[in-house]
């Protein structure tokens, strides 16, 4: 699968190195290419990673994960350009809304993102934790929501078969 990780910090750079280990195409799609994150995430995945800008990422991908700060969500939705039929995983946490966005963040990037499908998924779990389960003891699940039951299927996938979460 193609995937493009919009971010390249603790959280995306953690799911780069674990789907590209699993086999699958990822870019990062950033804003610096030369920043100390940027450059930590593509050598922990080795020659078959790369960095673009966001717009390239997005036009690469199958399946966007958007890894970035909250306060730079709609600028950061703004900078991918079209993204119809693309599955976007919303990592993010954003603590305030402003007047006239919508009631989460996964809403307000499914307003952005025009013709997207948004999934809600990865944002309750710490880096580490996300990408092994197994350092915590105990069975746990990882919260997925969105409208579109494919885009939830195939981030359920990704969480499952890759990471070995259980989802709910």
């Amino acid at each position: 699968m193609k995937i493009g990780i919009i971010g390249a910090g603790n959280i995306g750079g953690s799911l780069g190195k674990v789907w590209a280990a699993k086999g699958h195409q990822v870019v990062f799609g950033v804003r610096d290419s030369n920043s100390d994150k940027t450059r930590k995430a593509l050598a922990e995945i080795g020659s078959s990673g790369k960095a673009v800008n966001m717009a390239e990422a997005a036009a690469f991908a199958d399946v966007l994960a958007l890894a970035v700060p909250g306060g730079v969500v709609k600028a950061t939705v703004a900078a991918l350009g079209d993204v119809r039929g693309k599955i976007i995983i919303d990592a993010t946490n954003l603590f305030k809304l402003e007047a006239g966005d919508a009631p989460s963040i996964a809403e307000e990037i499914a307003k952005r993102a025009t013709g997207a499908h948004v999934v809600k998924a990865f944002n309750t779990i710490s880096a580490a934790v996300m990408i092994n389960p197994a350092a915590i003891s105990g069975e746990h699940d990882l919260l997925i929501a969105g409208e579109d039951s494919r885009a939830k299927a195939e981030v359920e996938h990704l969480a499952k078969h890759e990471l070995g979460w259980k989802s709910v």
